[in-house]
């Protein structure tokens, strides 16, 4: 019987496949991951977010302080996103990653030099 999941031709009355241990007989369906792309641009938009809040002085400190350590927070969560996908090149979105986390440690910093 061949598996839905990694195309393994498995013998007769098995119920597990041997190469990845998928259930034989259930048919497979990919999990939908978010593209790492997406992740990447909302990144760098917080980024940008962040430093334009740090420069509108009335707005308040907290404002880019906030905006800062999420994007912050989501630009490090994609840079392990983009690592571990595999793409055929990731230059573009490791740069652009990097550049998500130093405009949001920037709009960070910009916050606290506010208050």
């Amino acid at each position: 019987m061949r598996c839905q999941k990694c195309q393994h031709e498995n013998a007769e009355g098995e119920i597990f496949c041997e190469e990845c241990d998928h259930q034989l007989g259930r048919s497979y369906v990919p999990e939908r991951r978010t593209p790492p792309m997406i992740l990447v641009i909302i990144a760098v938009a917080l980024g940008a977010i962040a430093i334009v809040f740090g420069v509108l002085i009335d707005i308040g400190w907290y404002v880019p302080i906030g905006t800062g350590a999420v994007g912050l927070l989501l630009g490090t969560y994609t840079l392990s996103i983009v690592r571990l996908t595999p793409m055929d090149d990731k230059r573009v979105p490791m740069a652009m990653t990097i550049t998500a986390i130093l405009l949001s440690m920037i709009g960070f910093i910009m916050g606290f030099s506010m208050y």
